[in-house]
Order: structure tokens, then C-alpha cells, then sequence
């Protein structure tokens, strides 16, 4: 390659690519997407007529790119993602070229967007691992680059977003803090960055730490000299009000959002509005119909994992008009898609709403002629799921995500004693509430955190026996474990017989671990009380 990207390239070409760049950001800043991924059509077909040479290859490339991240704002995943793995590869293939300082600095730079919008597109379809690999080069070449300016920023936002799509919230927002704290002010990036820090602590319920950060982000695309898409932020903002309780401000907000995603055609983030929309409608046919354009959305964009989500929502409200059917058959597809991608904390909550639903048919009186057949299944369902939810919140370091999981994992193990007592099963009683004591050992990170039980924050002990089964010991624990700045481990086995060594719930751990492929009991042992 010669010192210039462009050096063998007709003139003519050269000043009709610019220019082009040039029309296809103003279709951008205009809302017009469609229209700029014209552009870029017609600059690679009229590269596509010179011979190639390295910097042919490389203008490709460069363009290639480009209309990757176009494709990707309008949520066209698997178009965006071929897209760039050709960029990426067309980029490589010229990275061992003779080149001048200036080349050598074009080519990084382009290569690393590259990368870091490859990673950003298929981590939306759960390759994280990938994702994770391509971040890992990029940041080797953002090293070589040395001054980087605004690239370590916008790799640091997408890792935290491939951090935050597998659970991992602490580290997310420790990288976020971080890279705000070391990013120029007059940075593009810092708008996406406190965006995605608010992400963080409205996930863990820090709801005027998240507020104070959309508005920073709010601020910093204002100051921005070219006008930003708004929609993702009236939806942060839509799902802080939803939280809060204030439907009617939610409502109104994710509604604003649809027409800004709506006006510049990214269906699957209107598809994520539609969603959340479904969730706030108070009549029926409309939440159902918002579902299904959200389903087919997601489903026209291939974005699995997103329409795995509308299934779920679907599969509920079917499960609540009594439709069995469209129940097994919306779960069925949900659990498949997660099952596919490795998502097993998805399909362990699915498993519970199966097991719930054979519940309610239970107290319906549909399951009369077969009650313990129903029981058994609907056991078979829960235990294992709840026993792998409750595993899951171990891996978290932070106390937050936790009591996120804390929740879910009990409604799962209640459940669990539920049916236990509708069985009349004594010995699988006295196994889960011994399994329950054993609770999750804790391991102290500093001299200033509780170094005694009277020292853990207070539980819901019913001294008088009323009232659902507080199973006070492990749910003292497990709240402790909740705490901030505390980390927890799976509890031990429970030996139930020192002559025979049976552990307690042994086949259910055996299930939880063969499905979802993780250990749930520790090493340790200890005996029955």
C-alpha cells in the first residue's frame, strides 16, 4: 500500500467517494437511514470497477464497514454481522502490505471500528465469546495506535454491554466508571457512556443514580455539534418511570420513543418499545397485538434471543386466558432459542412458568383423574430450575444483581414446598428444608463487613408458625448474601444418612446440573441436622 489508503486509486474515484461519505452522513444526521445505505451501495459498486489493488481492497473495507453499522442501526443483524465479517476479513487481508506512517494509521483506525462494530452486532446474537475475542484484538491495535482518542471509549461501552448481556453488572459498571473518569469531556462517546452506566443502576434498582446519569448523557449529546438519535434514551428514561410506578409517564415515553425508532426505520428497537408497551396496556387486544408486531419484528430481523422474550410475554398472557396450548407452544419455542445460545437461566425460568401452569391446573381441578402424575411433573419442573436460579446468584459480585435473582429463585423453591405438600412427601419436606438451613456460606471481603450472625440484617422469621414457610435459616443467608460487598458460595451437600451417605435432594441436584450443565452443591459435606 502506498503512504495514502487511496494512493492507487483513480482521482476521479477518490474525490466521488468523498463526496458520497460526505451525502451519506447527512442522510444520517437527517434520520434517513435507508438512504445513506444507498450510498454506500453505490460507492462499493463503483469501487468493484477499479482493479483491485491493496488499497482497493482497503477502501472496500472501509465502506463495508460503514454500511455494516447502518445496517445494524436499522437492526438488520445477520445482513449487518456478513457484513462486517467481509470487512473484517478484506481489512486483514491487507494489514501485511508495505505502508506509510499515514496508511498504517488509516488502516488501524478503520479496523478497529470494524471490530468493534462486528463485536457489538454478534453479541446481540449471543456469540459472546467471539464478541469478546474481536474486543480483545481490537484493543491490542488500539495500543499500537497510541493516541486512540475516542476508540478506547467506544470499545470500553461495547465490552460493558457484552458484560451486561451475561449478567455481568458489577464489572460493566466498574469499567463504565472507570472510563468515564479517563475520557476527554468533549468526547462522542461520553453521551453512550453514562447512558450505559444509568443502564447499570436502573437494572439494580439505583433509580436516581440512573437518572442523574441519562441526564448527564442527555447533556453530553446535546453539546454534540451534529443532532442524535433521542428514542434511546426516552426509553431508558420510559423504563426508570415504569419503574417507578408512574405508568402513565412510561407510557408516554416509550410512545415518543416508537416514533423516533419508527421515523428512522430501527425496527428492532421499535420492537423493544412495542414490547415494553404491551407490558403498561391496560386493554387486553391491544397488549396482544403489540406482542405479535414485536414477535414478527424481531422474527423478520432474526434477533432470536429478543423474540425468545416476546414469546415468554405471549406464553403468560395465554397462560392467563386459560390457553394451554398457545402456552406450551409459545414456551416450547422460547425455551428451544435460549437452550440453543446457552442462555440457561432463561430457560430455568421457563421451566418454572411450565411447573406453574400445571399448579394452576391443579387448584383448577383439571388435573383430577391424574393429580400425582401432574404433581410429580410439576416438581420435576421446579425443583431443579430453583435450584439452579439460586446457584446462579452466586456467581454475581455484586450484592445487587443478587437480590435481583433472590426473588425469582424463591418464588421457584415456594413453589417447590407447595407441591412437596400437596404430595403428602414428608422426606422430600425434611430434604428441602434441610437443604434450605444449610443456606450459602459466606465469605467476608473486608474487616468492616458483618463478622456475626447478629451483626446480618433481620429476617422474615414467623415465630408463631403463620403465614407462608419462612424457611428462616437459609433465607437468612441468602439476604445476607444480598448484602453490598459480599460474596457467596453454593451451600454443601446435605448428608441425610451417615450409613448410606445420601445427599439431600440428590436427584433433583443431578437433574439441575445435566440440565443446565453447572455444579449446584459445593465440595463440602455436612450432616443432616
Amino acid at each position: 500500500m502506498t503512504d495514502e489508503p487511496d494512493g492507487g486509486i483513480p482521482h476521479d474515484v477518490v474525490e466521488r467517494i468523498n463526496a458520497g461519505g460526505v451525502t451519506a452522513l447527512e442522510h444520517v444526521a437527517a434520520g434517513d437511514l435507508p438512504a445513506a445505505t444507498a450510498v454506500y451501495r453505490e460507492l462499493l459498486a463503483l469501487i468493484e470497477t477499479i482493479e483491485s489493488n491493496p488499497d482497493v481492497v482497503f477502501v472496500r473495507a472501509h465502506l463495508l464497514g460503514a454500511l455494516a453499522g447502518l445496517m445494524y442501526d436499522q437492526g438488520r443483524l445477520a445482513s449487518s454481522a456478513t457484513a462486517f465479517q467481509e470487512a473484517y476479513e478484506l481489512a486483514m487481508s491487507v494489514a501485511d502490505e508495505p505502508m506509510g506512517p499515514n496508511g498504517r494509521l488509516s488502516w488501524l483506525d478503520t479496523t478497529i471500528t470494524i471490530l468493534i462494530g462486528y463485536a457489538e452486532t454478534i453479541h446481540k446474537t449471543a456469540e459472546f465469546d467471539t464478541a469478546n475475542q474481536l474486543l480483545d484484538q481490537a484493543e491490542r491495535l488500539i495500543d499500537e495506535l497510541g493516541d486512540a482518542g475516542d476508540r478506547s471509549a467506544q470499545l470500553n461501552t461495547t465490552r460493558a454491554t457484552l458484560l451486561m448481556s451475561k449478567g455481568d453488572w458489577a464489572r460493566a459498571e466498574q469499567l463504565l466508571v472507570v472510563t468515564i473518569d479517563t475520557t476527554d469531556p468533549d468526547s462522542p462517546s461520553l453521551g453512550y457512556l453514562h447512558t450505559m452506566l444509568g443502564r447499570t443502576y436502573a437494572f439494580t434498582r439505583r433509580l436516581d443514580d440512573a437518572e442523574d446519569q441519562f441526564q448527564q448523557a442527555a447533556d453530553a449529546f446535546a453539546a454534540m455539534p451534529w443532532p442524535v438519535p433521542t428514542g434511546e434514551l426516552l426509553a431508558d428514561r420510559a423504563n426508570l418511570a415504569q419503574q417507578r410506578g408512574d405508568n402513565d409517564t412510561a407510557t408516554t415515553l416509550y410512545t415518543e420513543a416508537a416514533a423516533e425508532f419508527t421515523r428512522l426505520g430501527r425496527d428492532g428497537d421499535l420492537a423493544i418499545c412495542q414490547q415494553a408497551l404491551a407490558t403498561l396496556a391496560t386493554d387486553g387486544d391491544t397488549a396482544d397485538q403489540l406482542l405479535m408486531d414485536s414477535l414478527r419484528r424481531f422474527t423478520e430481523l432474526d434477533m432470536s434471543l429478543a423474540a425468545a422474550d416476546t414469546m415468554i410475554l405471549i406464553g403468560r398472557r395465554a397462560f392467563d386466558r386459560g390457553d394451554v396450548y398457545a402456552t406450551h407452544h409459545y414456551l416450547t419455542t422460547a425455551r428451544k432459542n435460549y437452550h440453543r445460545h446457552g442462555i440457561q437461566e432463561r430457560c430455568a425460568q421457563i421451566d418454572y412458568l411450565f411447573a406453574a401452569a400445571i399448579e394452576t391446573g391443579l387448584e383448577n381441578g383439571a388435573h383430577d383423574a391424574h393429580e400425582r402424575k401432574a404433581v410429580d411433573e410439576a416438581l420435576a419442573a421446579t425443583l431443579p430450575a430453583a435450584l439452579y436460579l439460586e446457584s446462579v446468584r452466586y456467581d454475581f459480585a455484586s450484592g445487587h444483581a443478587r437480590a435481583q435473582w433472590l426473588a425469582l429463585a424463591e418464588e421457584a423453591m415456594n413453589l417447590a414446598f407447595r407441591l412437596a405438600l400437596r404430595r403428602g412427601d414428608q422426606g422430600l419436606l425434611f430434604e428441602l428444608v434441610e437443604f434450605r438451613c444449610a443456606g450459602a456460606p459466606l465469605s467476608l471481603a473486608s474487616p468492616t463487613e458483618p463478622t456475626s450472625l447478629e451483626e446480618l440484617p433481620d429476617t422474615d422469621v414467623h415465630p408463631d408458625g403463620g403465614g407462608e414457610p419462612s424457611h428462616s435459616l437459609g433465607r437468612a443467608a441468602a439476604e445476607a448474601a444480598a448484602s453490598e460487598g459480599l460474596r457467596v458460595g453454593p451451600p454443601p451437600g446435605i448428608v441425610m444418612s451417615a450409613g448410606f451417605g445420601r445427599i439431600a435432594l440428590s436427584e433433583y441436584i443431578d437433574t439441575a446440573r445435566e440440565r443446565y450443565g453447572v455444579p449446584i452443591i459445593g465440595p463440602e459435606r455436612t450432616n443432616s441436622w
